[in-house]
């Protein structure tokens, strides 16, 4: 079959099965595609930001062996690994990933998916990469739990030759539940992606405890030294007790995510004019008007005021809180889709679906005892935690 055939059937197969296609970032390189509005090779990254692109150790053997002007991703999401099982890593290359239709794959020439990444086949990757239609629908053979990638090829990789992919094709960006300062990471992406006009959602995690683990590890980059040399960076372990049941494999895969997100996204969002155009941001009004009461005609509407909630550890950063000032009823504001819902009291300890269409269910408990009565929001999901006080 011919290179050209070969990649229609790979579109068209891919495609037919809602196959996506995932790439994994850091907020500098995603600044980059922003601006550019399309994801890049690497070649074409170092050519728009050749001095503060973020480094791969694989970049110096990519170039040798011809890879560094392909664009690269995955057609199963990585990140969605580590938010579901415990003893694993969170994606080496970054906290924001990002998610095009199954169109992006008609858009692509020269495609080549190969079992691992190119640089670990090395020299080998051309003739291990798929060459027929057979291995092609294997591929999408399905993992028996309703998803279209068999579980052999979940971590394939995929690159075409193409320099950049446009965002036309970019159905999501999807941001892990992470906080640097006192700001959440999903806040940084949506100042950068304001005018994408694409959904930005916080990763939600059914295996809790990885959370915190990841929330640590950030705390652990913020800890180190401002402004380390990219180029002597020795640093080859990440010793934290938390990770002492990793294999080596993984603990020196982990130094590497450290590594890309010191550089990567907490440099990028410690810089000073990146901070003061978010707080300029934040400067604008943050509520929305209540739904459960009306303040008369010669009155001006009863706004809610949101805070930021941990709803349930399954859920960190997914939901804010709210608070009408006139009749102190309770408001509900989607992180994922922006979506409001207001509560009476005849709907607490009720399951609730969210109209945004992002999926998330979620209810106000009321629990009430002798000493009163108390409200939180509890994110209704496979692993959801205790709520979070309202």
């Amino acid at each position: 079959m011919s290179q050209t055939k070969l990649d229609s059937y790979i579109a068209q197969k891919l495609g037919r099965e809602g196959v996506r296609f995932y790439h994994a970032e850091n907020l500098r390189n995603f600044s980059t595609y922003c601006t550019a509005g399309a994801l890049l090779s690497r070649a074409e990254l170092m050519r728009r930001d050749p001095v503060g692109f973020t480094r791969f150790r694989s970049d110096e053997e990519d170039e040798r062996l011809g890879a560094l002007s392909r664009v690269f991703g995955n057609i199963y999401d990585f990140g969605s690994i580590f938010a579901k099982a415990k003893n694993t890593i969170p994606n080496i290359y970054g906290p924001i990933t990002l998610v095009f239709r199954p169109s992006v794959f008609g858009g692509m020439t020269d495609i080549a998916i190969t079992p691992h990444s190119i640089v670990t086949h090395r020299d080998q990757w051309q003739s291990e990469r798929v060459a027929d239609a057979a291995t092609v629908d294997s591929i999408v053979g399905g993992d028996g739990f309703g998803g279209a990638v068999a579980r052999q090829w979940q971590m394939c990789e995929l690159s075409c030759a193409e320099p950049a992919l446009s965002f036309g094709a970019l159905e999501r960006i999807l941001v892990e539940p992470i906080k640097i300062g006192d700001k959440q990471l999903v806040d940084y992406v949506r100042s950068v992606a304001a005018g994408l006009g694409v959904p930005i959602a916080v990763r939600v995690y059914r295996h809790t405890v990885n959370v915190d683990l990841l929330q640590n590890l950030v705390s652990f980059c913020e800890a180190l030294t401002e402004g380390l040399d990219d180029e002597r960076w020795s640093f080859d372990e990440v010793a934290l007790a938390d990770w002492k049941g990793l294999t080596d494999d993984k603990r020196k895969r982990l130094a590497g995510w450290c590594r890309y997100f010191y550089f990567g996204t907490l440099a990028e969002a410690r810089e000073g004019d990146f901070i003061g155009q978010m707080d300029e941001a934040d400067d604008g009004d943050d509520r929305s008007i209540c739904e459960l009461c009306d303040p008369g005609s010669d009155s001006p509407p009863a706004l809610v005021d949101y805070q930021p909630a941990e709803p349930g550890e399954s859920g960190r950063g997914s939901l804010d809180i709210g608070h009408c000032g006139n009749c102190n009823g309770i408001s509900v504001r989607c992180r994922q889709c922006d979506a409001v819902h207001s509560f009476g009291e005849w709907e607490y300890d009720k399951p609730v679906s969210c109209g945004g269409g992002c999926g998330l269910r979620f209810m106000v408990v009321s629990n009430r005892s002798s000493d009163g009565s108390s409200l939180y929001v509890e994110l209704l999901d496979e692993d959801a935690g205790e709520g979070v006080e309202g």
